[in-house]
């Protein structure tokens, strides 16, 4: 049985995917696991078998079209499925295309499974709530995973406040100006006005948003603040701004879960960690100098203590508001209910497996011809690529890697390394033979 796993962004879904990856080897799956492109491209040139990929946004039932007629069954759980506008998810997520291409879809919680069913009502019967592997990475069974990466940052940082942002509108990597022409030209979806509006209040949130860190490093200049941009983000505005205070660290590295366990408290506005913080007991505010009915994203803000002033945040990095902040955990346990599925005694990587077990057993529709012009296709492809990365090298052409922001390369060591440090909670993982099959993808399968 082979299960190809994608990843798109390393510090959210390497560790989460690792461990899934290490429980679907151990219950005898042979798994290819890596940057997403490079699975996709080794899908086509691999064995039949269960493509687990990570969105079922409008860009991605071709993709999934093509890949049924290979033989290969497709399975979804969307990364960016817990915290989503409903009305743009209906609208770009969840159309017949989806229905016709997904065999089987893992939700975050009742929440979107009930969704998903509402408007393709003949998914209904093959979506499941597990939620994601990613909250397995809270739970207490796995929490000794962190211990170390969580006592390194202390000792690098000290005591510190986590500043969490998540404007990749306003400052985009590729730009703001150059991220609102994109906007403009419908190359993000054909609700132009609604991303438009949303655009200028990213900017304003943006803007409210450096000045806040900007007083912070001023008034408190003993404490440590760590701020982590979006993936999608510039690094530019941030590293400008720490250059002017020393008590400003700005990173990307590593997944948050470490940093959110090292640090005093995180401070955010509509940022999915604000839920992980929850499930980790670190004290989490929500930061709200504007605010927009329409635009603002509610759910990890209604499981945070909201500010809605310079003055009150103070407050709360003196340690004035944890008093109010534990009183209100009841309530926020509550609302993140409907949302994220929980079980006492399945996590999420469990459940999947289950599922995928099944849908391993189910026919193909593979389609021979097809599936020969595409193997022929695909090692042209990639042999032409090879020759052409070789050919630069001799002649001192070769470009310099820019690397990719999203995307850490990891050796074959490396990743044996990271998951070696999961066999404390299966003594199994330690006869996994690890190997890469291609670029930037690892094979993790029972030794023979």
């Amino acid at each position: 049985m082979n299960l190809y796993i994608t990843i798109e962004i390393s510090s959210r879904e390497l560790e989460a995917k690792t461990f899934l990856a290490c429980c679907a080897a151990a219950a005898g799956f042979d798994v290819v696991i890596g940057l997403e492109d490079m699975v996709r491209r080794y899908a086509v040139l691999g064995k039949p078998g269960v493509f687990f990929d990570k969105s079922i946004h409008s860009e991605y039932p071709p993709l999934f079209a093509f890949l049924k007629k290979l033989g290969h069954r497709i399975a979804v759980n969307d990364e960016e499925g817990l915290v989503f506008n409903p009305k743009q998810y209906s609208a770009f997520n969840l159309n017949d295309s989806v229905s016709s291409t997904v065999d089987m879809f893992f939700a975050w919680g009742d929440t979107q499974r009930d969704l998903l069913a509402k408007l393709l009502p003949e998914m209904a019967s093959s979506a499941f709530s597990t939620s994601n592997p990613r909250m397995d990475l809270l739970h207490p069974k796995l929490r000794a995973f962190h211990e170390t990466g969580v006592n390194a940052i202390r000792e690098k940082y000290g005591r510190f406040c986590l500043v969490n942002t998540r404007y990749a509108f306003a400052n985009n990597a590729i730009g703001g100006p150059a991220y609102r022409a994109r906007l403009e030209a419908g190359k993000n979806g054909p609700n132009i006005e609604y991303l438009l509006r949303r655009y200028e209040y990213d900017v304003k949130l943006f803007n409210h948003f450096f000045e806040m860190q900007k007083q912070l490093c001023i008034r408190y200049p003993e404490r440590n603040f760590v701020l982590r941009p979006h993936p999608s983000e510039s690094m530019t505005p941030w590293l400008e701004l720490a250059k002017q205070h020393k008590n400003l660290h700005v990173v990307r590295s590593g997944n948050v879960h470490q940093w959110l366990l090292a640090s005093d408290m995180v401070i955010h506005n509509g940022c999915a960690t604000a839920i992980e913080a929850f499930y980790l007991d670190v004290p989490c505010v929500c930061y709200r100098p504007i605010t927009s009915e329409e635009i603002d994203i509610k759910l990890p803000n209604s499981v945070s203590y909201n500010v809605f002033d310079f003055e009150e945040l103070c407050l709360c990095v003196e340690g004035e508001k944890g008093g109010a902040m534990q009183t209100m955990r009841p309530q926020w346990e509550s609302v993140l209910k409907p949302f994220i599925h929980t079980d006492a005694d399945n996590l999420a990587a469990s459940l999947m497996i289950r599922h995928l077990l099944e849908l391993a057993k189910q026919p193909t529709e593979r389609k021979e011809l097809f599936t020969l012009a595409a193997k022929c296709d695909g090692w042209i492809r990639h042999l032409n690529r090879v020759l052409k990365r070789r050919v630069k090298t001799v002649l001192g052409k070769q470009k310099v890697d820019q690397g990719n922001r999203k995307w850490v390369t990891l050796s074959v060591e490396e990743f044996q390394n990271l998951l070696q440090k999961f066999s404390f909670f299966n003594s199994d993982f330690e006869k996994l033979e690890v190997t890469s099959p291609y670029q930037d993808c690892f094979r993790v399968r029972k030794r023979k």
